[in-house]
């Protein structure tokens, strides 16, 4: 009888201990791994900022096959939500709240009636790759037994970030092309141009044929070109007529004569990425400018050109041709 007593002294100072000692325990615990991904911070960004690319690299997914995964708001960016349900995780889900083009992204969790927390993404350059920091905070554990499960939860998510890091860079070095996105303001150009129209496999000759008359109305006239030469594309729609615009730029607003059109690139904000390659494989470029600006809720305004900065005649590899595109925006 008097063990029995001193075992049930015992536990009433055992949980007393326990009661006391976890008002004194933090109510928030920080998790954070780093790693060096051999590429730029736009490539490791895009992964991150989109949901749907998650279970590629999240080591949870590998933790939790059972789970259901359904999405919701936008693809990219600001409001894309990921949803998990039926899972041993529980409910729950994970919202974007916070996007800047390739530096940091930040995300709320919503664990329903077991709390929440914070996620954050940094990407900063490091040398020619890109550092890249997973921070997690979890707040408001509950008193006591969330609070003295906090006392775990670095031992317990530390790998499992180590483990999603590490897939995050092997599957961000596998990628061989993504450009580089950037967004400046457009000075604006006054331009010599023709506007005509040519089916999609017509167009390179269609283009030699209008800056072959270009050339021969400038050179005539001995007028001062101030740049390479760009082409405008007012549609792009397969098996249509695609309507375009051939132009070089000029030093000063010169006149046109009759079809010759004295025109400009018009100042304003821009999007723009470099190609690198045949023109034939620009399209690349634009798609990832289409996501760029759906991504970062940017506004066309106008349309898109090209400037030419290799001149084929001179450089045969067209491997080393070098292209700028611009899409301008609001």
């Amino acid at each position: 009888m008097k063990a029995l007593k001193i075992i049930g002294i015992i536990i009433l100072i055992i949980i007393i201990l326990f009661l006391v000692i976890g008002i004194f325990l933090p109510t928030t615990v920080v998790v954070e791994e780093s790693i060096t991904i051999n590429q730029k911070p736009n490539v490791v960004f895009k992964q991150v900022n989109n949901l749907k690319n998650r279970d590629v690299w999240s080591a949870f997914k590998e933790i939790d096959t059972v789970s259901i995964i359904t999405f919701e708001g936008p693809d990219l960016g600001v409001g894309a939500k990921y949803i998990w349900t039926g899972g041993i995780k529980g409910d729950g889900s994970l919202t974007i709240i916070e996007s800047v083009p390739y530096s940091k992204i930040r995300s709320s969790f919503d664990f329903s009636e077991k709390g929440g927390a914070e996620e954050i993404w940094t990407f900063e350059e490091a040398g020619d790759g890109a550092k890249v920091t997973w921070q997690t905070t979890i707040i408001d554990l509950s008193y006591p037994f969330g609070r003295w499960a906090g006392l775990f939860i670095n031992g317990m998510m530390k790998p499992i970030q180590k483990k999603g890091l590490e897939n995050l860079q092997n599957l961000c070095e596998a990628i061989i092309f993504y450009p580089e996105i950037t967004e400046e303001y457009f000075e604006g150009q006054n331009t010599l141009a023709i506007k005509d129209s040519a089916f999609m496999q017509d167009i390179q000759q269609k283009f030699g044929e209008l800056y072959g008359e270009l050339m021969g109305y400038i050179m005539r006239y001995r007028l001062q070109i101030a740049g390479q030469p760009y082409a405008k594309f007012y549609n792009w729609e397969p098996g249509k007529m695609v309507v375009l615009e051939a132009g070089f730029p000029v030093a000063k607003e010169y006149k046109g004569k009759g079809r010759i059109m004295a025109t400009e690139l018009a100042p304003g904000n821009v999007v723009t990425a470099t190609h690198y390659g045949p023109y034939n494989t620009s399209e690349l470029t634009y798609v990832a400018i289409d996501e760029y600006i759906i991504e970062f809720g940017k506004v066309i305004d106008g349309y898109p050109w090209e400037v030419y900065i290799t001149d084929p005649s001179n450089e045969p590899d067209s491997s080393k041709w070098v292209t700028k595109i611009y899409f301008p925006v609001e």
